[in-house]
């Protein structure tokens, strides 16, 4: 069978199970197949158990309804993935009752070769929660991590817009339809996650958004993800379930810490006592895979593109005068005034002393600084006499650390105001 008609069968059992995935999951695990499904006697005792009598009298027993949705998402470019299909996500494979069937607007990465970590929290979140999330939203696209969230007001939106002013990917899991734009407060963050990674949704498009969708939408975040970032949050609210599926699922759970007399505290604080690692900075989370999995953060980091620049988050309270990423024209002149290349050896080496750099790193650093040009990684690798997997993990974690930048064609220069953003030094 053609994959179309393996999709329109998908499709059609899909419309008639009501996209209940519970339902879904339960019919197929029973006959195999929606193919199978859809030719299996409609009164046998044992599929009227399974789809109770009511649903089966209303079900549709022709293609119609399900090659009309597709021609729709096909004029809409909506893209449609199958469970069966090869690049359909292998970690969502594995969670209990995974969608089979999802819908993406945009450019979905290939989360095969990527790690992606989901960032929660709150909707009604305090302004240092909504910076904080920016920040590690920004700080964990720039190392090559896809950024996983809601697109809800609050800490979601921030973990977005941090991601799309690093130039970096970011997923948005919506509970209805990837053609509803919810809440339209995020109208046009909604846009640019489509140019910078996708919206994706298990509900089909024209379907709202209902309170029992959002838990459901949920696992499929925590599916996707390596780990799960709780920004701020309440017990018991609808974050504590998502980390608790995070548990279930075998996920990473991490937490940023909090004074304990605020209420938003409450369950970051709470996690981190019960284990979760405590993150400070986008670096905390980014360790935790740069060991294991260095290829797949060295991959994304090649796909970072151009950072989008703008008010994302119309509900945030923002300074004016300091974008994350000014124009190119107001970068130049900050930085002819402040942050020229440091060339001087002496306040150099004082700064590597006095900062939390490694053997490998200085090393690193050292040869960047006597250079006059951008120089590729395969010249840094000789030169350092550095293996390349320790190379392309140490890379990333010194852009993190603002002292490297990367170009295109993998080429690699010391940032001009690395001492800047780095912090002021004292060499005498």
């Amino acid at each position: 069978m053609d994959k179309e008609m393996e999709l329109l069968y998908q499709l059609w059992l899909n419309i008639n199970c009501g996209h209940d995935p519970v339902k879904i999951s339960r019919i197929l695990k029973r006959y195999g197949s929606a193919e199978a499904v859809f030719h299996t006697n409609f009164y046998d005792p044992e599929f009227c158990r399974l789809m109770k009598m009511e649903n089966v009298l209303q079900m549709d027993r022709t293609l119609e309804k399900a090659k009309r949705l597709q021609d729709y998402c096909e004029s809409k470019k909506i893209q449609m993935i199958s469970i069966s299909d090869d690049d359909y996500p292998e970690r969502l494979r594995h969670i209990a009752d995974p969608p089979h069937l999802l819908y993406a607007l945009g450019d979905l990465p290939d989360l095969n070769r990527l790690i992606g970590v989901a960032v929660v929290g709150t909707r009604h979140c305090s302004d240092e929660g909504r910076m904080i999330a920016k920040r590690l939203g920004r700080e964990l696209a720039e190392s090559g991590i896809v950024v996983i969230s809601g697109m809800a007001l609050g800490i979601d939106g921030a973990a977005h817009a941090g991601a799309l002013e690093a130039g970096g990917i970011t997923i948005a899991l919506l509970a209805g339809g990837v053609d509803l734009i919810y809440p339209t407060e995020h109208t046009e963050l909604y846009k640019h996650i489509q140019t910078h990674g996708a919206v994706l949704s298990e509900r089909p498009p024209g379907m709202r958004g209902r309170a029992p969708f959002y838990k459901q939408r949920n696992r499929i975040m925590v599916g996707l993800s390596y780990g799960v970032l709780a920004v701020e949050g309440r017990n018991k609210s609808g974050t504590s379930l998502t980390i608790k599926l995070a548990h279930e699922s075998n996920r990473d759970v991490f937490a940023v810490p909090s004074k304990p007399t605020e209420l938003l505290s409450e369950l970051p604080n709470a996690l981190i006592a019960d284990g979760a690692k405590l993150v400070t900075s986008g670096l905390d989370v980014v360790e935790e895979y740069i060991g294991v999995y260095p290829e797949m953060l060295d991959y994304g980091m090649h796909l970072k593109g151009k950072p989008v620049v703008g008010n994302l988050l119309p509900e945030a309270k923002r300074k004016k005068p300091v974008p994350v990423f000014a124009p190119q024209s107001q970068v130049e002149e900050t930085t002819s005034k402040s942050a020229a290349p440091v060339k001087d050896r002496k306040i150099f080496a004082a700064f590597l002393e006095k900062n939390d750099f490694n053997e490998n790193e200085k090393k690193v650093l050292w040869y960047l600084w006597e250079q006059e040009k951008k120089v590729s990684f395969d010249a840094i690798a000789d030169c350092c006499g550095l293996p390349a997997g320790t190379l392309s993990g140490l890379l990333i974690i010194l852009q993190m650390k603002r002292m490297v930048s990367q170009s295109v064609g993998n080429m690699y220069c010391l940032q001009p105001d690395c001492l800047l953003s780095s912090g002021t030094i004292n060499c005498e």
